[in-house]
């Protein structure tokens, strides 16, 4: 197999790093529909354990 073929994971961090702005964003976007029920703190850090969980579940795939 050659290295071309050969498909490393991401670490865990760097994957939260690069994504937890995405997370701010959306906290934010959804927060103009329901400010009145949920402050946005609350909103960011439900997003940031889902960011996490996924982040730790992330397996690559060839081709994906």
């Amino acid at each position: 197999m050659n290295n071309y073929q050969k498909i490393s994971a991401p670490k865990v961090k760097d994957l939260i790093e690069n994504n937890y702005q995405l997370v701010k964003k959306i906290a934010w976007h959804l927060h103009g529909r329901v400010q009145s029920i949920i402050e946005i703190e609350d909103l960011i850090q439900i997003g940031m354990i889902g960011l996490i969980s996924a982040a730790q579940n992330y397996t690559p795939v060839k081709d994906a």
